[in-house]
């Protein structure tokens, strides 16, 4: 929930990876082998890899042996992957990854992923990208894209509000134009689906609790931020809303959903 245009952080996405893989749900896991079961070695581009969350998440998970190209815009946030065996960092433009420099990638790929990236990538740049994706037939799973769902417990009367905000603000422009937000996955599915692939859907929710405090912390303020820009007007209540739940975090806990979703040509 963060734009691309904006530096993602080494120890934010340290922050938050236990959440992220706790959240992840096996259920996609034994429909994934079984499409995979066939190959020698898996080819894996992972699409905004980051420091590699989701290489450390998914690896261990196959029963085949693979080969990660992890490719993100940050060379930084790919160093940390730099000693991981079997693991090739790529720095690059995402979208680039809609043209021939995508395709070429493609060509050399068996499985695409990547996490928290499709709720800030435009319809247009999603639709191109599984055009490419489905038109060599490879399979994909695309990890925890926001879903417009964040409950804070215990409720709060301004929570509604804050959340209508919030997924207001995901839908501006990210880098790649208006972004899908809250409806990636729905988009996602229907797309692949429109090109004849078997798609799953699982939910991803974060849970977080007292033992998160400083992710919810940083979640909360950049929450905020966010919904006030988007409506300047509840700037006050929402800044109202963050000092009540920093006050009461020992006893908080957020839900914020997510989605996985597996497409599988047929």
């Amino acid at each position: 929930m963060t734009s691309m245009s904006e530096h993602f952080a080494a120890d934010w996405l340290a922050l938050r990876e236990p959440a992220d893989h706790r959240a992840r749900p096996d259920t996609l896991i034994n429909p994934l082998n079984a499409a995979i079961a066939t190959s020698d070695a898996v080819r894996v581009l992972d699409l905004g890899a980051g420091t590699g969350s989701n290489y450390r998440y998914l690896a261990p998970k196959l029963i085949r042996p693979q080969r990660w190209t992890l490719y993100d815009h940050d060379p930084a946030l790919l160093a940390h992957t730099a000693n991981e065996n079997g693991v090739k960092p790529l720095a690059g433009d995402l979208q680039a990854l809609i043209g021939p420099y995508g395709q070429s990638l493609l060509a050399e790929t068996d499985l695409i992923t990547a996490s928290a990236l499709l709720d800030l990538v435009s319809a247009a740049w999603l639709t191109a990208l599984i055009e490419q994706i489905a038109a060599r037939r490879i399979p994909a799973l695309f990890a925890l894209s926001y879903n417009g769902h964040i409950e804070s417990i215990p409720a709060t009367v301004a929570d509604q509000a804050l959340v209508q905000a919030i997924n207001t603000h995901q839908r501006n422009d990210k880098g790649f134009g208006p972004a899908l937000g809250p409806d990636a996955s729905d988009y996602c599915a229907e797309r692949f689906r429109q090109h004849g692939y078997r798609v799953y859907l699982a939910d991803s929710p974060w849970q977080l609790g007292p033992s998160e405090v400083e992710l919810q912390q940083l979640l909360v303020t950049g929450w905020v931020q966010a919904a006030s820009q988007a409506q300047p007007d509840h700037a006050a209540a929402f800044a109202q809303w963050q000092q009540d739940h920093l006050q009461q975090i020992s006893h908080k806990r957020l839900h914020v959903g997510h989605q996985d979703i597996l497409a599988l040509p047929t």
